[in-house]
């Protein structure tokens, strides 16, 4: 049983459901990839993100790495692109006081063996003819790429319904199923489902998932991120373009999708204009063409942040039976494949990675919590 219909969860359900053992349900309480999900740029940027050689990195690196079989698998079963590309992404910095801030960092990454390379304006317009002449310096990470997000999601509903999943919609679980102190299942409303494990994947909403089922707090929150996209631009970047400020991702259908706030604001999911403002006239400032273009759309998502900054994968100890996949931030579509493996591999019993046993959620109790 799995508990959201996100990313993370559909992926997790493809995984399971792919063994061909056991018979795999997943429940939504609204439509499945609506939320954070939808809201994504679909970056696969481990290495420019990088800030140390940690478990967390080496678990972006390798789940980074499963894309491109990932991609050639839905495209198999489903016949949908989910237009993996990995031609890069260059980060760059507007002034000299930028391209000195950055330099210390890509020197900590070199020093650290992260694939970047340090380039000149001039190398990084011959790259990017669509990024302005005055930047004062760029950094190209060659192993990252993207993929488009809502053509993922699309493409990981259909592979998991043709492998089995049972897929629930618009549907809220309201409590859990125990037998001698084990989950055994969930309660939505009227309906009981048992399961031998249940899975909650619920994005920024695990932690109120958690207080209704009157279990400990994991410490997830959500933080709004806001994004825009231009439609149809004639000049656009070939690959992903990162400032300090902003990201902007180009899409084969011409579409250049730039983000993101970060706001601490619970649950609310207005797009403010303002931060919208704010992010067009950051991307002006390396694109100014794209200030003859109008904003075609503008949406917001709540990102699951955890309290440490890092996913949770695993069992709960104080709830046997019951595992979590949640905490991805702003690396949910990155970590997906490997995240789903992990917990398939830990449900059936597998020599699952090592790299996973540091983000297990350990044994939180609700004073902790609060």
């Amino acid at each position: 049983m799995i508990i959201g219909g996100g990313v993370i969860g559909l992926a997790i359900a493809r995984a399971i459901a792919k063994r061909k053992i056991c018979r795999v349900v997943l429940i939504e309480r609204g439509r499945l990839c609506n939320e954070a999900s939808f809201a994504a740029a679909g970056m696969l940027t481990p290495n420019v993100e990088c800030e140390e050689y940690d478990d967390f990195y080496l678990a972006c690196r390798e789940s980074n790495r499963m894309f491109p079989s990932l991609a050639a698998e839905l495209l198999n079963e489903t016949g949908m692109d989910i237009e993996l590309r990995r031609d890069g992404a260059i980060a760059v910095a507007k002034s000299a006081q930028e391209a000195e801030q950055a330099s210390e960092k890509i020197a900590r990454q070199i020093r650290l063996g992260i694939p970047v390379e340090i380039i000149s304006a001039e190398q990084a317009a011959k790259l990017e003819p669509a990024i302005s002449p005055t930047i004062a310096g760029a950094a190209f990470y060659p192993e990252d790429g993207q993929v488009d997000n809502r053509k993922l999601s699309k493409a990981l509903a259909l592979s998991a319904r043709l492998h089995g999943v049972e897929v629930i919609e618009n549907t809220q679980v309201t409590g859990l199923l125990e037998n001698g102190g084990r989950v055994t299942g969930i309660r939505a409303g009227e309906m009981l489902i048992e399961a031998d494990r249940v899975v909650v994947a619920a994005g920024a909403w695990t932690d109120y998932l958690l207080t209704t089922l009157n279990l400990p707090l994991l410490g997830i929150k959500p933080i709004r991120g806001q994004i825009m996209a231009y439609f149809k631009t004639a000049l656009q970047p070939k690959r992903i373009v990162i400032n300090s400020r902003f990201y902007a991702v180009p899409r084969n259908d011409g579409r250049l999708i730039i983000g993101a706030t970060s706001e601490d604001v619970g649950f609310c999911k207005q797009v403010l204009p303002d931060s919208i403002e704010i992010l067009r006239r950051s991307a002006l400032e390396i694109f100014p063409w794209l200030n003859k273009l109008t904003v075609g759309e503008a949406v917001a998502g709540l990102r699951p942040f955890c309290s440490d900054s890092r996913p949770l994968i695993g069992e709960i100890p104080s709830a046997p039976g019951l595992l979590v996949a949640t905490g991805h931030y702003r690396n949910g579509i990155l970590l997906s494949p490997w995240t789903a493996e992990i917990v398939a591999n830990e449900i059936f019993n597998d020599s699952h990675q090592t790299i996973a046993n540091p983000f297990r959620p350990k044994a939180i109790t609700s004073a902790s919590a609060k």
